[in-house]
């Protein structure tokens, strides 16, 4: 499945595009359903379908004779209130379309007619043959004249198309198994490209400037910006089930946080999975739905409309989550009640909780239960509530998803979008350290005039940040008694990506939760500068990550874990923080202290650490 790692995320980090103008989509196309119907449609059982969006082949049959007329193209659509996406593989060739040559295979590899760009037959589909997709001749088959295939189902009028076979950059790229002499090293870029340029050529036609394009898998490429705003929509595979065994862990793990990008822009993500048994496709469209994606069971020859026994697309059930707020704070000792409004369906409706502390949902801790709950609110016991924050160790954000599943008297389900709580890491011993101050035996004799990034940090700062002498001006009455060139609310904790050698650690993007998809240069950290939240006698403020400490390094299982800090000097001192954290929040000696990360989707809140923040990066002199 999905074969590429790292090193295509990487890749697709620095590769630059030329950007190629889309439309901004309506925010409103959030269809919750769709249908994925290839072979044997009845036009007239689709369109009068409770499905909103309708995948299907542009051909009855897939040959020319049996194209679908404009007139079924419209009937599909039913007025208006259906989209309609025509299936096109960009990334092979089919010998039962318009467009092939029976004379292309005679005489095989070295056939004289046989077209430079047409590759080796698919061994999992005789019919489908791989494609120097990347090739012009190629790609003017599939779009550019009258007699092209975008063209013919443009001229049928269907709202967009659903382009398969995007992932063949992994059979032709560094990363495949074919032989050095026969891969192209471009085959991402020209991938994405391809893509780009067929859809600003369909948005060119008049008439189509919002016409969709939604590709299908190889969903790495949508780290690429240009890619994702090029794009209207992504559609997935095997997620969660391949067929009716469940998924690769690192498979899913790896897909659905690149799905999630393409959610977090407002598209629609079309999910398919194939498992046969119920329970089976209950627990895809329970993920699927908490994802917030569209979610379609059915086998794979896609050869008939499939309406799931429990997830009928007619019968309408919404719930929405009331208590707690999404990213809200839970500590381990403190149990949280819960709450949700629930419409549609037969009544009466009942209900269970999901939680999952990973955010591909592979695990997930049911509660109560075996019990259904008969009203919109619950309040975990003392026991479930231990397992509900044990699952945060499931990661490394400290965070836990919850979402409820509702069924109504028919047996039809529907569960809510999934929403976040935080796990704070909690009494945790805090020390003061400032921007200049002498070594001494209560830093471990390290002087503060310089951190672990920054040899002019005293400089850059604008002075030392002594707490004796503070700021008399009653505007800013955190700050030192100079103005500040950087954020006087700052903080050290005990990791860093870099290495003694300034080397970066080999595991930080699975280490920090924002890091995976970021490619660093060499004097960046992925840590410098990132926010947390801190609690403590009843105020909370807000600092940035300036330094490393106290006394340790690489302290990951407390830093981004459930573990107490490894230090064990001043009663397991886990936080450093400066003097404007310290009389904002009323600290004194070792006072313990709540803190959480504010991840980068996150907005600061304004306050007197947001008068001056930090954007300096890593300064080390030679």
């Amino acid at each position: 499945m999905y074969s590429t790692r790292a090193r295509f995320l990487t890749d697709l980090c620095w590769l630059a595009l030329v950007a190629i103008a889309a439309p901004v989509f309506a925010q409103s196309w959030q269809p919750q359903s769709f249908l994925y119907q290839l072979q044997n449609i009845n036009v007239a059982n689709a369109a009068t379908s409770a499905f909103p969006v309708i995948v299907t082949d542009y051909s009855h049959d897939g040959s020319a004779a049996g194209e679908l007329t404009s007139n079924e193209a419209a009937t599909l659509k039913a007025g208006g209130t259906k989209t309609v996406l025509a299936y096109l593989s960009i990334g092979e060739a089919e010998s039962y379309r318009f467009y092939w040559n029976p004379a292309w295979l005679v005489g095989g590899v070295r056939g004289t007619h046989r077209p430079a760009w047409l590759g080796p037959a698919n061994p999992d589909f005789p019919n489908n043959y791989k494609v120097h997709y990347w090739d012009p001749s190629w790609q003017a088959i599939i779009y550019g004249s009258t007699n092209s295939y975008l063209d013919r189902i443009i001229a049928r009028g269907f709202d967009g198309v659903y382009l398969d076979v995007i992932d063949a950059y992994e059979f032709w790229g560094p990363d495949g198994s074919l032989p050095v002499s026969q891969q192209n090293s471009n085959a991402v870029s020209d991938m994405v490209n391809f893509v780009l340029s067929l859809a600003a050529y369909a948005r060119g036609q008049p008439g189509h400037t919002n016409f969709l394009v939604v590709p299908q898998n190889g969903a790495a490429l949508v780290t690429n910006a240009n890619y994702l705003a090029g794009i209207s929509a992504l559609g997935a595979e095997d997620t969660w089930f391949n067929g009716s065994k469940r998924q690769q862990t690192a498979d899913t793990a790896y897909v659905v946080p690149l799905l999630d990008l393409v959610r977090a822009t407002g598209k629609p993500v079309f999910s398919i999975d194939y498992p046969l048994q119920t329970p089976s496709i209950d627990a895809f469209y329970n993920f699927a739905e908490a994802k917030g994606y569209a979610p379609y069971a059915n086998d794979r020859g896609l050869d008939k409309q499939a309406v799931q026994v429990h997830h009928n697309p007619a019968v309408s059930i919404s719930v929405t989550l009331v208590q707690p707020l999404d990213r809200t704070d839970v500590r381990p000792g403190s149990t949280t009640n819960f709450a949700w409004s629930a419409t549609g369906g037969g009544v009466p409706l009942k209900f269970f909780l999901n939680f999952a502390g990973d955010d591909t949902f592979t695990t997930t801790l049911r509660v109560p239960k075996t019990v259904w709950l008969s009203t919109t609110n619950y309040a975990p016991t003392a026991a479930e509530w231990k397992k509900i924050v044990q699952l945060a160790d499931g990661n490394s954000a400290g965070r836990i998803w919850w979402w409820v599943t509702a069924q109504d008297s028919t047996g039809q389900l529907h569960s809510s979008r999934a929403q976040r709580l935080y796990r704070l890491h909690t009494g945790v011993s805090t020390t003061e350290f400032w921007v200049g101050e002498p070594a001494d035996s209560d830093n471990g004799e390290i002087a503060n005039n310089v951190s672990a990034w920054d040899d002019l940090w005293e400089q850059h700062f604008g002075g030392v940040d002594d707490p004796t002498m503070r700021s008399t001006n009653s505007a800013h009455p955190y700050w030192p008694a100079f103005t500040p060139q950087e954020n006087p609310f700052y903080f050290a904790l005990p990791y860093d990506d870099l290495d003694d050698n300034g080397d970066r650690r080999d595991n930080f993007q699975q280490v920090i939760p924002w890091a995976r998809f970021t490619d660093y240069g060499t004097l960046q950290s992925a840590v410098k500068n990132q926010w947390i939240k801190i609690v403590a006698n009843g105020r909370t403020c807000y600092a940035q990550w300036e330094d490393v400490g106290p006394f340790k390094e690489n302290d990951v299982r407390y830093v981004f874990g459930s573990s107490r800090p490894a230090n064990k000097g001043n009663q397991h001192a886990g936080l450093d923080t400066s003097p404007a954290v310290q009389q904002y929040l009323g600290l004194t000696g070792l006072d313990p202290t709540d803190w959480r990360f504010v991840f980068p989707d996150e907005t600061v809140p304004p306050g007197p650490w947001t008068d001056v923040v930090t954007t300096n990066q890593i300064t080390w002199l030679p």
